[in-house]
């Protein structure tokens, strides 16, 4: 918060987005020091969420690190891995999630993810959800390329979106 901002201009900037199956590279429009992404992922079949950054092309190396939770759970960690997550657990339900990641130049990018699931239709089942975070340990460029890909081998529906807006 910036309390000199006359609030004339809004602090997020829209700098990137997909939808369908074009949300596996999105290409950002400028480099920006905070980056918030929002997504709703419509799932086809089983599908595990991940996200990739990447400063050229995605980055698909052991260079990210992650602890989640789901539903409260006690956390687990994976270190060494490909992507960050966006809902850990194979799911054949729609997901919505929200993102902020600080995008330094010359430092590890640090992410905070929220996410939500429906997991089974109706007022009786309450969603699952999973709270993550996590590190892409890239120290030499900006996040420039955000990649929703699928681990589990399924597919985006026609209705997925990404989002990202950005800052300085």
């Amino acid at each position: 918060w910036d309390p000199a901002d006359t609030h004339t201009t809004n602090f997020w900037e829209q700098i990137g987005t997909a939808t369908g199956t074009s949300i596996t590279d999105i290409t950002l429009d400028s480099d920006k020091k905070y980056l918030w992404v929002q997504g709703w992922l419509e799932v086809d079949s089983s599908v595990i969420a991940f996200m990739r950054l990447g400063d050229g092309s995605l980055d698909s190396g052991g260079n990210y690190s992650r602890r989640k939770s789901i539903n409260g759970a006690a956390d687990a960690l994976n270190n060494s891995s490909t992507a960050t997550t966006i809902y850990n657990t194979a799911t054949s339900s729609n997901i919505f999630f929200n993102c902020f990641i600080i995008n330094n130049s010359a430092n590890e990018k640090l992410v905070m993810m929220h996410s939500v699931i429906e997991a089974t239709a109706g007022a009786g089942t309450a969603p699952s959800r999973e709270e993550s975070v996590g590190k892409w340990a890239n120290t030499s460029g900006q996040i420039d390329h955000i990649g929703i890909i699928d681990l589990n081998g399924g597919t985006w529906g026609s209705a997925s979106e990404v989002r990202v807006w950005g800052s300085n």
